[in-house]
């Protein structure tokens, strides 16, 4: 086989490669546009956090606060673990506190925020004596 025809040979299998991956850019590029169309790119390169349990959570008083738990993804892989978790709840204080859950991948950031309510449920139980009742 002679070098002219191997050379010919292997510039049409560039030209065909060079083709197929135009193919594929476009193609990406087609859906990128389309997603961002119907509202779809955050599902796309963003991450994802989905707290367990709800997004604002009521704590009786002087109970114990206990984390629901949370799952984080990006493009399909679990990246749980690089979840950054600031705030703390104080379950002995009344008041509306925040936990937020924050994790980076790629050059995307998600925050979510989870509200946790401590409340004093409890109805006020009065033992009123008749002998110790005074009016002024």
């Amino acid at each position: 086989m002679s070098v002219r025809i191997k050379l010919k040979r292997k510039l049409r299998r560039m030209r065909e490669t060079k083709y197929i991956t135009r193919g594929i850019v476009i193609l990406l590029v087609i859906v990128i546009i389309a997603c961002a169309a119907f509202g779809l790119y955050e599902f796309v390169l963003i991450p994802k956090i989905d707290l367990r349990g709800k997004n604002t959570m009521v704590v009786d008083y002087n109970s114990k606060y206990v984390e629901k738990g949370y799952k984080a993804s990006f493009l399909g892989n679990d990246i749980t673990d690089e979840v950054e978790v600031k705030g703390k709840v104080n379950p002995k204080k009344l008041g509306v506190y925040e936990i937020t859950y924050k994790v980076k991948s790629g050059l995307f950031t998600r925050t979510v925020t989870r509200k946790v309510v401590v409340q004093d449920r409890e109805k006020p139980k009065l033992d009123i004596n008749s002998d110790d009742l005074y009016i002024c």
